[in-house]
């Protein structure tokens, strides 16, 4: 378990340290800010990053040799996994294509940069949507086309892997195969949902999304910018107040197409009282989509109040931290559901094959770090809260959570493994001192934090609008998302002591 609980990772380096890793180390608040605000010093040694958020080293060396062997023009290289999503990119970012098509076996466009937003517009559209090419697809043409002499050695499941995989999230989550899907990662298993879905109602005049509570970025940004028309969402960060949801889409019920809900939410880990979220639906009509990844579909039992759940397996499942996949399930049981599989089905990015190999080389430790997570979660917690540094704890089992939580809960189930936290002293002394894996991401095998707001949310952390904004949704600046891992409680503890000046 000692392999677990490194902390010694540098500046830039991957963690857990392969070339296909996909959180990077931030180990302190300066490193931290230099990396958001693209200091030269700091951008320079990043290794890697969070794929959908960094482009590989690998991706990279790809590009440039396309731009060479195929003679493309100057301007922006983007490589997509399939023919369509090639289109759907193209139709987004409504820039002037120098040229497209399949080069060496890769989807791609070259975007002339004569507009200043182009650059900024495409990285976008990859980043919400995952329908970038994969690092282990990179290196698979780098190795096919002679630019390196073999892929990274890794441990993989070749015979049946999607099988394998698809069989044991359909009998997780309660859902027949064929109802469901593996996506890219969990933000193009959402997008799928949310387009396709989106189509379906727009046919039937209904064009406006909900979110509920505070969501990940790239879920709120895909329905603030890609819904039918330009529609902007009604945003509802109280998932406590349903009633007053429901009285606010009664008035406006002909036009909502869809309320999407993370279960519990992401970082303030809030669970809403999905029973009655349902029916508040089907009163207006439109569609619900569930996203438990923060709890897992290990712990909590949300399929039965869906239309479309969607997860990312990447967390988990892919519980090595070092593969971006994604999955949906549509509930055919709802009238909705049925009506949108078709949508839905046409919309989805299948991952790149040999990362669903190595998520089927993963998938079995899923319930050991589930269970070792529940069992060590309310230990850290319990610990956390009588300390005298520390200001507040979110977590599944708070007293304005519980409730709700135990409804959903399984039998087999417990309190996760992510809380996040505030506190009293000052973030960078606390942060750096602690020795513990720091970077993004969660539910891997090893215990990892980071700076929640800093990382998600830099740009509302620059500015005093945005500070108030953040101060009005009640989250600190200063919040901690903590991720809990197999290692023993006492030795999760333990290090936080230390870095809380115990």
């Amino acid at each position: 378990m000692a392999d677990l609980i490194r902390s010694d990772y540098p500046l830039g380096a991957p963690i857990p340290g392969g070339p296909h890793s996909v959180s990077v180390s931030l180990p302190t608040m300066a490193d931290v800010i230099g990396y958001e605000e693209k200091e030269a010093g700091v951008v320079s040694r990043m290794q890697c990053g969070y794929p959908r958020f960094f482009e590989h080293p690998y991706i990279g060396e790809l590009k440039a040799f396309l731009r060479e062997e195929h003679d493309l023009p100057n301007g922006i290289i983007c490589l997509v996994g399939s023919e369509r999503s090639l289109e759907t990119l193209i139709e987004y970012v409504d820039a002037r294509v120098l040229a497209k098509g399949n080069w060496s076996g890769f989807y791609g466009v070259v975007l002339a940069e004569d507009q200043a937003e182009v650059a900024e517009r495409a990285k976008g559209f990859l980043q919400h949507t995952g329908m970038q090419i994969s690092s282990r697809e990179a290196e698979d043409g780098l190795v096919r086309l002679g630019l390196r002499p073999s892929i990274f050695e890794e441990i993989l499941i070749e015979r049946d892997a999607e099988s394998l995989v698809i069989g044991q999230i359909a009998r997780m989550i309660g859902v027949d195969i064929e109802n469901l899907f593996l996506a890219r990662g969990g933000m193009n298993a959402f997008y799928a949902s949310f387009i396709g879905i989106s189509e379906w109602m727009a046919e039937r005049g209904r064009t406006r999304w909900v979110q509920l509570g505070w969501m990940y970025v790239d879920t709120s940004k895909i329905l603030e910018l890609m819904g039918p028309g330009g529609t902007p969402p009604i945003v509802w960060y109280d998932v406590a107040d349903l009633e007053g949801l429901a009285d606010l889409l009664e008035k406006e019920k002909a036009s909502i197409a869809g309320i999407v809900t993370e279960v519990p939410t992401n970082p303030l880990i809030e669970t809403v009282d999905l029973e009655r979220l349902r029916a508040i639906a089907d009163s207006v009509g439109c569609a619900l989509i569930v996203d438990p990844t923060m709890g897992s579909v290990a712990n909590v039992d949300v399929f039965r109040y869906a239309d479309v759940l969607v997860t990312s397996l990447t967390k988990f499942a892919g519980n090595e931290c070092d593969v971006m996949i994604g999955a949906l399930a549509v509930n055919r049981d709802q009238v909705i559901g049925r009506n949108v599989f078709p949508f839905i089905q046409k919309r989805v990015l299948y991952p790149y094959v040999r990362d669903v190999q190595r998520l089927a080389a993963q998938i079995g430790g899923w319930f050991d770090l589930i269970e070792a997570a529940n069992e060590s979660l309310p230990q850290v917690v319990a610990f956390l809260e009588h300390h005298s540094a520390v200001d507040c704890v979110w977590w599944t089992g708070s007293r304005e959570q519980v409730e709700c939580y135990r409804k959903i809960e399984r039998k087999t189930g417990g309190f996760g493994a992510v809380l996040s936290f505030s506190l009293k002293i000052p973030l960078a002394d606390f942060y750096d001192r602690l020795e513990l894996p720091k970077g993004p991401s969660f539910g891997a095998l090893f215990t990892m934090l980071c700076p929640f707001i800093y990382l998600a949310h830099y740009d509302l952390i620059k500015t005093e609008s945005g500070r108030a904004f953040l101060a009005q949704a009640g989250i600190p600046i200063d919040l901690i998302r903590m991720s809990i891992g197999a290692e023993p409680a006492s030795q999760i503890i333990d290090r936080l002591a230390r870095a809380l000046g115990d």
